[in-house]
């Protein structure tokens, strides 16, 4: 029993699926029990999906418990069973709740059942799964400036003052005013600073572009 994919980095507030595979070994086999365990202070599922599976006949529907962090299915391929080496048992949807390593595992209580007539468990591996849950890129900051406060209307004073909230978990700002409507500042901090004045700017169109290092990611 293994888990697709196996890694990968997802922001808070996100969701992502992640299907449970079999991989018979060549065998044919006509029951499947998979038990996982997940952080429920991390994860939560949104809801298994039946649309795609192997299996036919569910002894127990697939649950969930977003307290716990518990998943279980239980289900069963009419005769002579199922030779697969990637057959997808299901696919779980997970909403990302905080940030943080996340392991989804295989319980101990997790089988695979031989169709030998005996039941015979022939699960000898299981691979989990280990996710990098992070905060999403910072918003773009909020400009405004006292000097030329309504950006429709042209003013005078040849002196620009602009100002940006400041957000408390910025590492840093990277900025830049030019001529192009839409541009991105490049990934060189200027500081932490809020603030800055341009002087002496001719007459015509100037554009203020800015963005915020958080958690070494750079924001919109």
């Amino acid at each position: 029993l293994h888990l697709s994919p196996a890694t990968g980095t997802y922001t808070v507030g996100s969701t992502f699926t992640v299907s449970v595979l079999l991989n018979t070994g060549g065998e044919f086999v006509n029951a499947v029990e998979a038990k996982l365990e997940f952080p429920p202070d991390k994860l939560q599922v949104v809801t298994p999906s039946l649309g795609i599976s192997i299996i036919d006949v569910w002894t127990n529907q697939p649950s969930f418990d977003n307290q716990t962090g518990l998943l279980s299915f239980t289900g069963g391929v009419p005769d002579p069973g199922i030779n697969t080496d990637k057959g997808v048992i299901s696919t779980v949807s997970f909403r990302v709740k905080s940030v943080g390593p996340a392991l989804i595992k295989f319980l101990d209580q997790s089988k695979v059942l031989l169709n030998d007539g005996l039941g015979t468990n022939i699960l000898i591996d299981t691979d989990n799964a280990l996710f990098n849950l992070v905060l999403p890129p910072p918003r773009g900051p909020l400009v405004v400036s006292e000097t030329h406060p309504d950006q429709s209307r042209w003013y005078s004073t040849n002196t620009a003052i602009l100002r940006w909230t400041n957000n408390n978990l910025a590492e840093g700002y990277s900025y830049v005013l030019n001529q192009e409507p839409i541009d991105i500042p490049d990934n060189i901090s200027e500081g932490v600073r809020n603030q800055v004045t341009y002087k002496e700017l001719p007459d015509g169109l100037h554009f203020f572009h800015v963005k915020a290092l958080r958690g070494g990611v750079w924001g919109e």
